[in-house]
């Protein structure tokens, strides 16, 4: 990643300038250079359409991917390719995905932390806590980690929730040698999959049930997870395989 792009990722993040610098290992002047720098025509065709991409995912309820918010931007008579509406990554193990989404109890909230592989589909760790704290976020990254044997190099997408902009994940990223991205403040489409799967998990399985409680929520979610997601239900962007099957092939 340049100097100009470490800038542009730290840009949008309330920390201290020099202490994001430092966590990216980038020059201060680096920083200052980029923000400071007019757009072009092609930044500024792509703040546009990027505001059209996220407008168009929340009118349809962030349940579409890719292909659809592409169409529908051709529709409109948008000229843009589909690589330029989602980029994904060519191999396991190269981008991640991470969020919070919240599960209902008979006995209040409780909090589902996700890690996803952008190129399986697969949903590699997750954890379920009682409270949305750094150190529920921190137990999912260390269970993603050793679940795919410590992989090397990989980039973390999240929003920027406290939990993810806090220094000690920052420090546990770091430990991991992972680079961590972040989704523009009101751009949820940027992590779109892990949306999309919050979205099935809860209408394919969790409004199926009320939790009397926390434990209950817990073997339900997890079995839905190991037992149907990752092995049995099939993806159309996966070539109608699972997660798990698609994992082989592409190996």
């Amino acid at each position: 990643m340049s100097a100009a792009d470490m800038a542009q990722t730290i840009q949008p993040l309330a920390l201290n300038v020099r202490l994001s610098c430092q966590l990216l290992d980038v020059p201060e002047s680096s920083y200052y250079e980029r923000i400071n720098r007019h757009p072009s025509k092609t930044q500024l065709r792509r703040q546009y359409l990027s505001l059209k991409i996220s407008q168009l995912f929340n009118a349809n309820r962030g349940i579409y991917g890719a292909p659809k918010i592409h169409h529908l931007l051709l529709k409109q008579g948008e000229k843009v390719g589909l690589k330029l509406v989602q980029t994904e990554p060519t191999k396991k193990n190269k981008v991640w995905s991470t969020d919070i989404t919240y599960i209902p109890t008979q006995q209040g909230w409780a909090y589902l932390s996700t890690i996803m592989d952008r190129y399986t589909k697969k949903v590699i760790a997750c954890d379920l806590g009682k409270r949305m704290t750094v150190e529920l976020v921190q137990r999912t990254l260390n269970k993603a980690i050793k679940s795919q044997d410590y992989p090397e190099a990989v980039i973390l997408h999240s929003d920027q929730g406290s939990q993810y902009t806090s220094l000690e994940y920052e420090e546990l990223l770091k430990y991991y040698g992972m680079t961590h991205s972040f989704s523009r403040r009101g751009y949820p489409y940027h992590n779109a999959s892990l949306e999309s799967w919050h979205g099935h998990l809860k209408r394919e399985w969790v409004y199926q049930f009320k939790y009397k409680n926390f434990e209950e929520a817990y073997q339900s979610i997890f079995w839905y997870i190991e037992a149907f997601y990752n092995s049995k239900r099939i993806h159309q962007s996966l070539g109608y395989l699972t997660p798990n099957q698609f994992e082989k092939v592409s190996a």
